[in-house]
């Protein structure tokens, strides 16, 4: 509506036997607008998510139209033994490993690409470890591995969170990104500790009450 709306009244505006809905505007208009039938409500409806859905199956099919030409030209070119040094192999796979920083004082989960090829970037998504939901990992220069620093105090619940690699050579023009989710155990943070030679015996102590059964607190 072209000026603010006034106030609102239910009435047959149409003399047509069938209630609508009358709207005033502060500017003297006047509109009535009927309602529909439940059925023709749920049609309507229903049209509409379906053509929301149809225009996603076009989108997704046109994906992988594109990804499945790729795939037949590499496969060409590896049949015709003259595939581009700088491709991806289609062999190349993308390992993971967690394991601690002591330096650094946290955990590192370490991402490591094969078949000669680099990490160029990882982009990480996860609500609990980045504030802002997504966090981008590169070196100046690319290398075989990369890591993704967690912190201790982010490490006291399991969590997991979705990793884009992407992958290629140094002199490549065409890059592969690989999907990865990597898990993070609870407690991980903690290490274990091989001597207790220069552990120092715990000079206090805490008393206190607990519901639970001796044996629930052996398992946890």
């Amino acid at each position: 509506l072209s000026a603010p709306i006034s106030g609102l009244c239910i009435s047959d505006y149409r003399m047509q036997g069938s209630e609508e809905i009358i709207v005033a505007t502060a500017n003297g208009d006047i509109r009535g607008y009927g309602c529909a039938s439940s059925d023709e409500a749920k049609e309507e409806i229903e049209t509409k998510v379906d053509n929301m859905r149809l225009e996603a199956l076009k989108t997704q099919k046109m994906a992988l139209l594109l990804e499945k030409r790729s795939y037949e030209s590499n496969l060409k070119a590896v049949k015709a033994k003259t595939r581009d040094a700088g491709l991806v192999p289609q062999e190349t796979k993308l390992k993971q490993n967690l394991q601690p920083n002591v330096t650094e004082n946290c955990m590192e989960v370490l991402f490591e690409s094969t078949e000669g090829t680099v990490i160029k970037m990882l982009i990480c998504e996860s609500q609990s470890l980045f504030p802002t939901g997504t966090k981008v990992f590169k070196k100046n220069k690319p290398t075989a591995t990369l890591s993704v620093p967690i912190q201790k105090d982010q490490l006291g619940a399991g969590c997991t969170f979705n990793v884009k690699a992407v992958v290629g050579h140094l002199s490549s023009y065409q890059d592969h990104i690989f999907e990865s989710t990597c898990e993070i155990p609870h407690f991980c943070g903690f290490i274990h500790r091989q001597s207790h030679g220069d552990l120092k015996m715990p000079e206090s102590c805490v008393t206190f009450e607990m519901n639970e059964r001796v044996k629930s607190l052996e398992t946890w």
